[in-house]
């Protein structure tokens, strides 16, 4: 179906461009953000180099210093050469020297950890920039965009399914395609389960004695389809007489046109191309639609890869050059829109309905600005020649259409969920990068500021109990998600707390953090079995009872809890026995609460209504008037 201007002309859009620009500004910002959040790690990492170098000199100053006054001393003293002050000066002399090589070694070692961590952050960025890529791309393609659709037999009997899409502004990429259970690419397929009794004439080697090529009738429903592709204009189909064998037909079907080849040993004089006879033609051309309508049925989940060029786009030296060549594709279009938009102060889309009617898709300019309203005025140039910031004159354009058509239906263009803003870089280190920073406590707004732990394979972060998992940044939204979990449904829990060991809070902040960019990138069950990793490990007993409260409230507190499922309970399940440690130790109502709303998803009801009864036993008895009191009541009355 193809849409029409806001004035009804005719345009080329075949899908909702306005939908899709809105999320391609989405993507636009928070690539922008993550090149200078790359860009500032870069300048840190040059500073600290530098730092460490004037240490290291300052540091070879004052050696040199401390050595030939140690050298003058001795000469002073006087003495033979194996008297005891030549020998303490000797001594004195080898401390130095031992202490001068540990003290550069430290120094160099420091500073090797803190490029590790800004180069960790860089990749997580990077990785993070290309989900949002995935984000704006699984449900839209760009105007330009030229797609073809794979299925090919993998050596196991199951399909390899994807989508490969090439975008005139120079962005390639691959989606993985979900194929369900009972579907018909799900195990191999017969042709006959597409065209049954399928029968072609093409070329045979007939003859005991004398082999010669004759064109004769041939079944094919049995034979298996080991390849289909198609484009969008051609499809392409390989069959194969069976699995493991090369002996078999390719056919190309385009419009109405079929070609054939016969496909087979080398020696084969029936092998190669043959005319399609005229009446097959129908036959193939069927088998080729059906095939083509099973594309709609197979979602695009993973994106294989994303490509600029010869470059993967995770690695673009700078993803303000590729957001500047996706803005001046999306330029022109915007530009007709606008013109041809009937209200100075939106963009306007129309699509045909039943009854002779037409539904009209607008969003206002203003909406669109404030989606990077909030960049500096060296990015928010960037989206310049889009001319979204300048009203177009309110006027009919001279080949606009005059009709007696109904008035349109109106419909505003839903708001957007953009990917999150990145973050902005961590501060400068203190004037000397070699300072020991101090022992702070950590509370649940603090890990608003925290880079969010990351991973690049799944088995980065094993487990809670490593003494120093790798961290890289995520974006606010998922240190939101994070903060905003430890804020439970209620205001029952008090702000939650860490206690001051780094070293061991090291190690659980960044387990949590992982758990939270499982959360913010929808890998709910990923996130879900890492609790019940943490709260199963023989670490987790060792934690302080206030961090394993702060790490049980941000599950089971959460804000925004997923939908119960058996991944779920099993980590509340592992939860159960810490919370129950904690109740046995202190016998504090908010921890009867945890044990209360912990045996709700597992679906204990007796157990749930005896864990809030104490609680609210307990509470009542130190301050009736309590607001956790009140949220007590409410959660034993709805049992």
């Amino acid at each position: 179906m193809n849409y029409l201007f806001g004035d009804s002309t005719p345009s080329e859009l075949t899908s909702n461009f306005l939908e899709f620009f809105r999320d391609a500004l989405d993507f636009s910002v928070f690539a922008l953000l993550a090149n200078e959040r790359i860009n500032d790690g870069k300048e840190r990492i040059e500073a600290l180099r530098a730092e460490a170098g004037v240490e290291i000199d300052r540091l070879n100053r004052f050696i040199t210093t401390v050595t030939t006054n140690v050298g003058a001393a001795e000469k002073a003293a006087g003495g033979a050469a194996d008297s005891p002050t030549s020998l303490c000066a000797t001594n004195i002399g080898e401390s130095i020297a031992h202490a001068k090589g540990a003290t550069v070694d430290s120094i160099r070692q420091k500073l090797a950890a803190e490029i590790a961590q800004i180069e960790a952050e860089e990749n997580a960025t990077r990785e993070a920039t290309e989900t949002a890529l995935a984000t704006l791309l699984r449900p839209h393609d760009p105007p330009d965009a030229r797609a073809t659709m794979h299925v090919t037999i993998e050596g196991s009997g199951s399909y390899d399914s994807r989508r490969e899409v090439h975008a005139g502004f120079g962005l390639d990429w691959i989606f993985d395609l979900a194929i369900p259970d009972g579907h018909i690419w799900s195990a191999p397929l017969r042709v006959e389960r597409i065209v049954p009794q399928l029968e072609i004439r093409a070329p045979q080697l007939s003859g005991f004695f004398s082999k010669e090529v004759k064109i004769r009738p041939q079944k094919i429903a049995r034979y298996v389809v080991t390849d289909f592709s198609d484009d969008g204009s051609m499809v392409t189909i390989r069959m194969r007489a069976e699995l493991g064998t090369e002996a078999g037909f390719d056919f190309t079907v385009e419009d109405e046109w079929v070609k054939g080849t016969r496909v087979g040993e080398a020696d084969d004089a029936s092998v190669g191309p043959f005319d399609i006879h005229t009446d097959d033609t129908p036959k193939l051309i069927e088998l080729a639609e059906k095939l083509r309508a099973t594309a709609p049925e197979l979602e695009q989940k993973q994106l294989r890869s994303a490509t600029v060029g010869e470059a993967k786009f995770a690695a673009l030296p700078s993803f303000v050059t590729f957001v500047e060549s996706f803005v001046a594709m999306m330029t022109p279009i915007v530009r007709e829109i606008s013109e041809r938009s009937l209200t100075a102060n939106e963009l306007v889309i129309r699509r045909a309905l039943s009854n002779d009617r037409r539904e009209e898709i607008f969003v206002s300019k203003k909406t669109l600005r404030e989606k990077y309203a909030e960049l500096d005025a060296r990015l928010r140039a960037v989206f310049a020649p889009l001319g979204l910031d300048a009203p177009t004159p309110s006027q009919r354009p001279p080949n606009a259409k005059t009709t007696s058509e109904k008035p349109p239906v109106r419909a505003e263009l839903p708001k957007s969920l953009p990917p999150p803003a990145a973050i902005p870089s961590p501060p400068p280190p203190p004037s000397s990068a070699m300072k020991t920073m101090p022992k702070a406590r950590i509370s649940s707004s603090d890990l608003k500021t925290l880079p969010v732990s990351t991973i690049t394979s799944p088995t980065a972060v094993s487990s809670p109990a490593m003494s120093a998992p790798p961290t890289a940044p995520s974006s606010p939204a998922a240190l939101a998600s994070l903060s905003s979990a430890a804020r439970p449904a209620t205001s029952s829990a008090p702000e939650i707390k860490m206690t001051d060991d780094p070293s061991r809070n090291q190690v659980l902040v960044a387990a949590l953090k992982k758990i939270a960019l499982l959360s913010r990138n929808g890998r709910t069950d990923e996130a879900y079995r890492e609790y019940a990793t943490l709260f199963s490990s023989a670490a987790f007993s060792d934690y302080r009872p206030d961090d394993q409260r702060a790490a049980l409230r941000l599950m089971v507190l959460a804000k925004s809890p997923p939908p119960t499922s058996d991944i779920v309970r099993e980590a509340h399940r592992a939860a159960l026995g810490r919370i129950d440690a904690l109740v046995k130790s202190s016998s504090e109502p908010a921890d009867y609460e945890l044990l209360g709303i912990a045996h709700v998803v597992l679906e204990d009801a007796t157990a749930a209504g005896e864990a809030f009864s104490k609680a609210l036993s307990i509470e009542r008895a130190k301050n009736p008037q309590s607001e956790l009191c009140g949220n007590l009541m409410k959660r034993v009355a709805a049992l």
